[in-house]
């Protein structure tokens, strides 16, 4: 049994195109059925290799834990559950699932002939020994090799869409798998990996032919730790400086939002006072063209010369809604409803009039209200922006200072680290004793070699054995040492106190 892990994708689609179709580098071997069948062989080779649709390679596919009923629409349902994952967690921090898709196949020796039942159990087997069980799982057989083999496909995102499945240490679980599952179906055949097994059940730690001691391992899961944990600073780091940006964006946005809000809060209240002015106004003009009105179907019921007498009258203001000719005065005179529209009209136009000068008085309230909203904002953005890089700054400044201290501490550690060994000068050693025919040697001649102040008082008492000490230069020598140990102080001075 030979269990490899192939490198893991991102793409359900694009695994589902290599392992459910034949290979499209020119390299494809057709099975023996395949072979018999000259339409069969024809459709393979002139097949466009770019998209392909032959599956002759293929032997059985099996689906675990989804509701499709073909292979490609078990990839679609993992390729909708990856979407729907991703939708699900694109507004969480922290590193994003990528690689979803994880592909392993499975090989017997070419003299096995495992059947269809035996090849799934050792896949059932397999993702429970990888705790990959009860995920969405593709399998597919091939049959363009000389070796019995199969292809699992895994979708490592549970059913519920709640989190990722971890693959750590998949190798490892792997290998004593295998080797299992060999001592169950007829006996070892990779001596090799039982000897790595054994060597990481006794504490070494085996990876293809190197082979690392538990005191080897230990550092460098120590090493990656540290790693680790550097990592989560910088991320933390990271995220408390993300965290500032977003409080200081919310309170940005605030301040805008309040700056609007008291902007539309005066324009209103300008809009208010200019209707208040303009009430008493409107009251007016309503009182006046009333009373015309009523003067007007006075003049209508009182019969021809009544309404000849209002018109004459009122020829000034009939005129507001154009020139009154000869005719059209007797037109007037003639009809009441004409002489009841043309009153009608210039009422409208008197109300049209006020109107226009109550917008006028508003909207110029309005745009001086907008003008100074557009100076407040630019001095609001103005603020703003300044915040903004003084935070940027500040956090810069943090991230050079906590660097420049990491690598303090990390050149203090190494050179402590480091302890100088200090050779011990050799005092009062005897000389080497050389035998006929013998040779002295470079470490034992190093010793002679010292000259210390101890070999040089030998040397001076030795050399001159009955010479006194001279009192006045054993003074001279005593206040130097003295002066140089206190400088402070004077030589034979406060002795008696």
């Amino acid at each position: 049994m030979i269990p490899k892990v192939a490198q893991s994708g991102q793409s359900f689609a694009g695994a589902g195109q290599y392992y459910l179709h034949d290979k499209a580098d020119g390299q494809q071997r057709l099975s023996p059925s395949a072979k018999d069948d000259f339409k069969a062989v024809g459709d393979y080779a002139l097949h466009d290799k770019a998209d392909r649709q032959t599956a002759y390679r293929v032997g059985f596919t099996t689906m675990l834990n989804m509701q499709a009923d073909t292979p490609h629409e078990a990839i679609d349902q993992m390729s909708a559950s990856f979407d729907r994952y991703r939708e699900r967690e694109k507004n969480k921090r922290g590193r994003k699932l990528t690689k979803p898709v994880y592909v392993y196949s499975l090989s017997w020796a070419p003299d096995q002939t495992p059947d269809q039942a035996e090849m799934l159990s050792a896949a059932h087997s397999s993702l429970k020994a990888l705790r990959l069980e009860g995920l969405q799982t593709l399998i597919v057989q091939h049959t363009d090799e000389p070796q019995p083999h199969i292809h699992v496909i895994v979708n490592r995102i549970e059913l519920d869409g709640s989190r990722a499945r971890n693959i750590a240490f998949d190798q490892l679980r792997f290998s004593r798998w295998a080797e299992q599952y060999e001592r169950d179906h007829g006996g070892i055949r990779c001596e090799q990996r039982v000897r790595n097994n054994e060597l990481r059940r006794q504490g070494i730690m085996v990876k293809d032919t190197k082979s690392l001691t538990r005191v080897q391992y230990t550092a460098r899961e120590a090493n990656e730790q540290k790693e680790l944990r550097e990592w989560r600073q910088q991320q933390h780091a990271s995220s408390k400086a993300t965290d500032q940006f977003d409080k200081l964006y919310a309170k940005h946005a605030s301040e805008r939002r309040a700056l609007d809000a008291k902007t539309e809060h005066r324009i209103a209240n300008d809009r208010a006072v200019a209707e208040e002015k303009f009430r008493p106004r409107w009251r007016s003009l309503y009182q006046h063209q009333a009373k015309q009105i009523q003067m007007l179907a006075k003049a209508n019921k009182g019969g021809l010369f009544e309404r000849a007498c209002f018109v004459f009258a009122n020829r000034a203001y009939l005129q507001k809604a154009g020139n009154l000719r000869a005719r059209d005065f007797a037109w007037l005179v003639l009809s009441p409803k004409a002489l009841r529209k043309r009153v009608d009209t210039i009422h409208r136009g008197e109300r049209a009039a006020l109107s226009h000068w109550e917008r006028k008085l508003s909207d110029g309230s309005a745009r001086i209200a907008l003008r100074e909203h557009a100076q407040d904002l630019q001095i609001l953005r103005s603020r703003q922006q300044l915040e903004m890089d003084v935070l940027a700054y500040t956090q810069k400044a943090e991230r050079e200072n906590t660097a420049r201290a990491r690598a303090d501490a990390e050149r203090v550690r190494a050179q402590s680290s480091v302890v100088p060994q200090a050779r011990e000068p050799a005092v009062n050693q005897a000389p080497p004793q050389l035998s006929e025919g013998a040779s002295i040697k470079a470490k034992d001649i190093e010793p002679l070699l010292s000259d210390g102040p101890e070999l040089k008082q030998a040397f001076s008492n030795a050399a001159m054995p009955n010479q006194a000490p001279d009192p006045v230069a054993d003074m001279e020598r005593r206040m130097a040492a003295f002066k140089q140990a206190n400088p402070k102080r004077d030589f034979g001075r406060h002795r008696g106190r």
